[in-house]
C-alpha cells in the first residue's frame, strides 16, 4: 500500500508506518534482517530526507546487505541530498559497498547535488 501510494491509507498512517519502520531499522540485534527490510520499505517514502540521518546507523553494520540497504534507501529516497552524496562518497572511500555507493552516484541528477 505505501509502494502504490493507496488512497485507503491516511496520512496518520502513513506517518505511523514512518515512524515505526525507522523504529525497527534502528534496532539492535543479532539477526538484522528486520533492519534490512525496513530499510527497504523506507524507500517509499521519497523526498522525506529525514529519515536519512535517523537510520544513519545501518552504515556500520557488519552485516553487507544491511549496509547496501541502507545505501539503495538514500538513493531512492533522494541520491541528491547532501547526506546520501556524503554517504556515497564515504562508502566508496572505504570500501565497504562500494558497487552500491559508486551506482548510486549516478542517481544524482542535479546541479547541487
Amino acid at each position: 500500500m505505501l509502494q502504490h501510494n493507496h488512497p485507503l491509507l491516511t496520512s496518520e498512517e502513513k506517518s505511523f508506518w514512518k515512524d515505526k519502520l525507522v523504529s525497527y531499522a534502528k534496532e539492535s540485534n543479532e539477526n538484522e534482517v528486520l533492519n534490512r527490510h525496513a530499510l527497504a520499505a523506507l524507500e517509499n517514502f521519497k523526498g522525506q530526507t529525514e529519515i536519512i540521518p535517523k537510520v544513519k546507523k545501518n552504515l556500520t553494520s557488519k552485516d553487507s546487505l544491511v549496509r547496501d540497504a541502507f545505501i539503495s534507501m538514500c538513493r531512492i529516497i533522494d541520491a541528491n541530498s547532501p547526506d546520501s552524496i556524503q554517504i556515497f562518497i564515504k562508502t566508496i572511500a572505504d570500501d565497504t559497498s562500494h558497487i552500491y555507493a559508486r551506482n548510486a552516484l549516478y542517481g544524482i541528477n542535479s546541479q547541487e547535488g
